[in-house]
């Protein structure tokens, strides 16, 4: 069944922003295609409507540009959005690697990677591919700033989360840490806490697998690919954007600033991470 010929309801509750969709229900087949080549075509842009701004991934195909939100298949007449700067740049992600050497992930020490710099990834290993926690980058190596990491956990001034539950996906509080955004911890009670949560993080610290893309691009622009991929993945609906940590803080591009279209390639699934997207 082509698209033109699918029952399209319109969208009645947004007049100003007139809009067609189909429920997954109604049509799983039409709906499976679709999520295929959003998720493989697609670009990933910022839509602002009643003073909210979010991130979505769009496809262009004959004159309409197609988006989901849930089990909900939108589309509207569109053209393909024109890329106001030629500059391109491509994130390649190796991994994944792990603090100690496992059947699955190399160890990180022994990454050739490990030396340069760039953007990062936190992740744990599902069946179904890899669930991103945390979006980084970095000017330093990689070696310098996950080190830097490692010391901020063993001293509990980060999030700890129980390990069985966070290896499926899942985020169990047992420490929210220095930086949380409700419950924030003063650095008396990190240093208070840290030897009594040593065992917890270790045991997180083996669940996580990280994925590396070394980047010779300048600072501003490693900032906007970070932000650009972190907001994407907070806006994903279900288990991917839940699995992400609240205040972080992120530097997207500015409303002056030329967007860079930027494409993004990994040996594994990283879930909810677009293939191409403007920054």
């Amino acid at each position: 069944m082509k698209s033109e010929d699918l029952p399209w309801r319109s969208a009645c509750t947004y007049p100003d922003a007139p809009h067609e969709y189909l429920i997954r229900d109604d049509y799983p087949e039409v709906f499976e295609v679709f999520d295929k080549e959003i998720s493989k075509h697609g670009v990933d842009q910022e839509f602002t409507l009643r003073g909210r701004t979010a991130t979505y991934r769009y496809y262009y195909a004959d004159g309409y540009m197609y988006w989901i939100i849930g089990s909900v298949l939108n589309r509207c007449s569109a053209s393909p959005p024109t890329v106001l700067s030629q500059e391109r740049v491509s994130v390649s992600f190796a991994g994944p690697f792990s603090w100690e050497a496992t059947a699955n992930s190399a160890c990180l020490r022994d990454a050739k990677e490990f030396g340069e710099y760039g953007i990062y990834l936190w992740t744990v290993r599902l069946d179904y591919g890899y669930l991103i926690n945390y979006v980084g980058e970095t000017g330093d190596s990689f070696k310098e700033r996950l080190r830097q990491h490692h010391r901020e956990m063993f001293a509990a001034r980060y999030y700890v989360y129980s390990a069985a539950e966070f290896a499926r996906g899942e985020k169990v509080v047992l420490w929210p840490g220095r930086y949380a955004v409700t419950d924030r911890k003063s650095d008396e009670e990190c240093l208070a806490s840290r030897e009594r949560l040593s065992h917890s993080v270790r045991e997180m610290l083996l669940v996580l697998r990280f994925f590396l893309a070394p980047l010779s691009c300048d600072r501003r622009t490693r900032q906007r690919i970070e932000a650009a991929l972190a907001n994407g993945l907070h806006a994903v609906p279900g288990k991917v954007g839940a699995f992400q940590d609240e205040g972080v803080r992120y530097l997207p591009r500015k409303k002056d600033e030329k967007p860079i279209e930027c494409t993004i390639a990994s040996p594994f699934t990283l879930l909810g991470l677009p293939h191409q997207l403007l920054v």
